[in-house]
């Protein structure tokens, strides 16, 4: 796995500029060539719906995780966020929780892509419903996981299946299914 982590944080950051790409590429025609211009990843978490996302996991209670508390569950949240908003990868947050907080890596890796994907997979229910609000269209979203030897029956089952954003997050609300 170590050779390929260069592979994939290296993936990450331009995975973050096509979208930006694509962001640009999508609203072309409505909107002007200086506002296509200042589109930035900046620009981008500036947005209301994403600094909701970034906040969320300020919000979240880490509390609850045994070990965590006051202000080391303060530096939990500013590095989970620190994470989100550079665009890294699962395992970049991975290393910077174990680095930081003294804790096994497998219990990091297990916060980072919990609260990670947890992010995402908000922020992509809440552009979706604001696409399908100010464009009066339906939405779905397609579920997917990692496939990997860990991966649990009832979310490989789900993978690659289309579901409403509703759907969705009933099913990630339902016991250990964000995890």
């Amino acid at each position: 796995r170590w050779f390929f982590n260069t592979y994939i944080d290296n993936a990450v950051t331009p995975a973050v500029a096509d979208s930006v790409n694509n962001i640009k590429l999508l609203s072309q025609g409505m909107v002007s060539t200086a506002q296509l211009d200042a589109v930035t990843v900046q620009s981008i978490f500036l947005q209301p719906q994403y600094r909701d996302v970034i906040g969320n996991i300020y919000g979240r209670v880490f509390n609850e995780m045994s070990g965590f508390s006051g202000d080391t569950a303060t530096d939990l949240a500013r590095v989970l966020s620190e994470s989100v908003m550079l665009g890294e990868s699962a395992r970049k947050a991975k290393s910077r929780i174990t680095k930081r907080f003294n804790v096994a890596s497998s219990r990091a890796e297990r916060i980072a892509r919990t609260e990670i994907n947890r992010a995402y997979t908000v922020a992509r229910a809440k552009a979706s419903q604001v696409v399908a609000s100010n464009l009066d269209i339906t939405v779905n979203l397609i579920h997917r996981s990692s496939l990997t030897p860990t991966t649990r029956f009832e979310h490989a089952q789900r993978h690659g299946k289309i579901y409403t954003v509703e759907e969705q997050n009933e099913w990630w609300s339902e016991g250990a299914n964000r995890i």
